[in-house]
């Protein structure tokens, strides 16, 4: 029996949050109008879908901000433009390969389970098997001695004969009973050989798998999935709904103004990869929020100013 083993794909591929925008001013113009603009037809969402993840991507900045930054306008300029291109071909091609893989890997370790649990089972029954057998062996020489000595002496008295006859019995009853285990026990042997070629089997075909994958996609790329420019944001690419509320979620915070921050984890940051799985501001993103948007006028922030110079 051979065991089973698998191959991890380490390739990782590197997404650009790319953007193109232009910081008018200090001062936030918010709330931010906006609508959602054209679709393309081959990107798979719809309309409503469209709308929710982008009313999240909202949500990433109004909650802990506490501001109403953006309002949904039928009649806004500002649009926001789902495009298609050999980007989302590459990554819808690439996510659906890896979905692929991934149930390949589900299925491996199915059979991985189901062979460990039938090596269990034999392992029990072996143990069964070997200690009723070795209980047998060691009654029926008994038994055998016994009736040894009684023909030896011209028979056993009525009354011994009985017990050796119930005892016959009982080693008979023993005997069926360990020849049953043995055949549970052969049983055994042939499911474990069975689902071990065939786990073999899903594994080899898992492998090629992953090296036809590693060919296609293994080489380590950057590309932009959506920009800010023209006073809209356009989405080229994502393999679902979370990716793309993340996407848009970055794309908002140039609309604000904001440029690329530091920190892995910032919504702001120039790459995909480490941004927690619940989008949440950064302290990077909050503090050049901060820096950047303000919801007073020009007109405001001189009077803080002057008052700030005699106090």
């Amino acid at each position: 029996m051979k065991s089973l083993f698998k191959i991890s794909i380490l390739v990782t591929v590197l997404i650009v949050l790319g953007s193109v925008y232009v910081a008018k001013t200090a001062v936030c113009q918010i709330p931010i109008s906006y609508r959602l603009g054209s679709i393309d037809e081959r990107f798979s969402i719809i309309n409503e879908e469209a709308k929710q993840a982008i009313s999240r991507a909202e949500e990433v900045w109004e909650k802990p901000l506490e501001k109403e930054l953006f309002v949904y306008d039928e009649n806004s300029n500002f649009t926001i433009n789902f495009v298609f291109d050999e980007r989302q071909e590459f990554t819808e091609a690439e996510y659906g390969f890896r979905e692929k893989l991934n149930f390949a890997e589900s299925v491996n370790e199915s059979i991985r389970a189901q062979y460990q649990e039938l090596s269990d089972e034999y392992e029990n029954l072996k143990v069964a098997y070997d200690t009723k057998a070795k209980n047998y062996e060691s009654q029926l020489a008994n038994y055998n001695q016994k009736v040894a000595t009684y023909n030896a002496e011209g028979g056993a008295p009525p009354e011994e004969f009985e017990k050796l006859s119930a005892e016959r019995n009982e080693l008979d009853k023993q005997q069926l009973e360990i020849q049953t285990l043995g055949r549970n026990l052969n049983k055994l042997v042939d499911e474990i050989n069975r689902v071990g070629q065939q786990g073999n089997l899903l594994v080899q075909q898992y492998n090629r798998g992953v090296g036809e994958y590693n060919e296609t996609f293994g080489e380590s790329r950057q590309f932009t999935q959506g920009d800010y420019q023209g006073g809209n944001i356009n989405i080229y690419t994502f393999k679902d709904i979370a990716e793309l509320e993340l996407v848009l979620a970055h794309e908002f915070g140039h609309a604000l103004g904001i440029g690329h921050v530091e920190g892995r984890k910032s919504i702001m940051y120039y790459l995909i990869g480490e941004q927690p799985a619940d989008l949440s501001l950064s302290g990077y993103d909050i503090e050049t929020f901060s820096q950047v948007c303000t919801d007073k006028n020009s007109w405001d922030i001189m009077v803080d100013k002057v008052t700030g110079l005699f106090n």
